[in-house]
């Protein structure tokens, strides 16, 4: 089979282009020529694996299925999204309940607050607005507790004992907290 394609060479006479005239007068086709094109036939070939090659690709298969596994980690160098989430809010429910449980004449009280406060800042910024941890559970009853508490050292300064039934409901979300945690929800 063959086509041909007509080629078309253009050359430019000046470089100055100021007029129409010597637009046209610049551009001019000079030959036209056919150029036949050649098709040549590809023969594909398909080659048959022998039994040694389907062996070894059988061993290699029953290999990688026999392997053990390991869990996925999300992120390249550290834990998921979720282990970090896991450890964030239990230690901060732990260091909620150490903080409340701490006697009003302790030396040490308005610095372990001051350091509840920072912590509890940060673990509301990164998970308040992430949808993947702020439906869980654990999230709602941390989120309640850390309201609480903050929200009674604000309001009434940092030697002001926290009233009974607030600090009671404190621990049973703490609690339930922990328990919603150890269950990954």
């Amino acid at each position: 089979m063959t086509s041909s394609i007509a080629k078309i060479n253009v050359s430019l006479k000046s470089t100055s282009l100021s007029s129409k005239n010597e637009v046209s007068k610049s551009l001019r086709a000079t030959t036209c020529q056919r150029v036949p094109i050649q098709y040549k036939r590809v023969v594909v070939t398909q080659a048959l694996a022998g039994r040694r090659e389907a062996s070894l690709l059988g061993l290699a298969a029953f290999t990688i299925s026999v392997l053990p596994t390991k869990e996925a980690q999300a992120g390249l160098f550290g834990p998921s999204g979720d282990e970090k989430y896991l450890d964030l809010t239990g230690s901060l429910t732990t260091q909620i309940l150490d903080t409340i449980s701490l006697p009003r004449d302790d030396e040490s009280r308005p610095e372990a607050i001051k350091k509840l406060k920072e912590a509890s800042n940060l673990w509301v910024a990164t998970y308040r607005r992430d949808a993947n941890y702020s439906g869980k559970p654990s999230y709602g009853l941390v989120y309640s507790a850390v309201n609480a508490v903050i929200g009674h050292y604000n309001n009434f300064g940092t030697k002001a004992p926290i009233p009974k039934k607030r600090a009671e409901r404190v621990v049973k979300e703490c609690n339930d907290a922990k328990l919603q945690l150890s269950r990954g929800r």
